[in-house]
């Protein structure tokens, strides 16, 4: 029995022969589900999702973003890729994040009477950088450390991994642990530090933020150096120093 044959059946009695046709038609069955995807933003090479159904005849394909009929198919390929069989894709290239979403298809068959055919629903994820981190301020300065914070930006479908903390335009701390505050030390007293922040995921970095400048406060100064006694007598001593450093 193969799809689409042309079956004839023939009654015969005394009278003589009756006959009648009939074709099989196959419901759509769908043979290759669309698989759950992740896509850079404004990836030029992009990615794709695939869904494949076989019947006869060959069923066509509809896709669905978000429960809605995708109407743009500019980027949707077709393809009868084996006897009854189609292959649809849908291409996504230079991706924005509005392609975000849940995806699935149904085969349909032109056939009367015939049951359509849904995948399972894929999910694309739309990913990019970390906005650039944002309220960035020092909540407490001391001679020497300075502690700041900032609010979390969107992480853009990616999440956080952590942050890098410039101080005078040097690179000095990466943190790993993802907090949005940081006790900045080893600092010098009565000095002016820049400071900004930027985050960065697993697609790269953010765009610095805004930079502070604090000054730390003056401190006590530290002890003199090379102290010595050059000469003494009966009535009087001579000490020498170096100032602190």
């Amino acid at each position: 029995v193969n799809n689409g044959d042309r079956y004839t059946c023939v009654i015969s009695n005394a009278a003589g022969n009756g006959t009648g046709d009939s074709v099989l038609y196959v419901n759509p069955i769908i043979t290759k589900d669309p698989n759950d995807t992740e896509i850079t933003y404004k990836d030029p090479t992009g990615g794709f999702i695939c869904c494949e159904a076989q019947g006869f005849p060959t069923p066509n394909i509809t896709w669905y973003q978000n429960g809605t009929v995708l109407t743009d198919m500019a980027n949707v390929t077709e393809l009868e890729s084996k006897p009854y069989t189609r292959t649809s894709t849908v291409n996504f290239i230079n991706a924005i994040f509005n392609d975000s979403g849940s995806y699935y298809c149904v085969a349909t068959s032109a056939a009367d009477n015939v049951v359509d055919a849904r995948s399972d629903t894929a999910y694309v994820t739309v990913q990019a950088v970390p906005e650039r981190p944002v309220d960035l301020m020092a909540i407490e300065i001391q001679s020497r450390f300075i502690v700041i914070n900032w609010t979390e930006p969107h992480d853009n479908n990616a999440p956080i991994s952590g942050y890098y903390i410039f101080v005078n335009n040097i690179t000095l701390i990466m943190n790993l642990s993802n907090q949005t505050e940081y006790n900045i030390t080893e600092l010098s007293p009565y000095t002016n530090y820049t400071i900004s922040v930027l985050a960065f995921n697993t697609i790269g970095n953010s765009s610095v933020s805004e930079e502070i400048v604090n000054e730390t406060l003056e401190d006590v100064p530290s002890p003199p150096r090379n102290f010595m006694n050059v000469s003494s007598n009966s009535t009087a001593i001579s000490l020498t120093w170096d100032p602190p450093a």
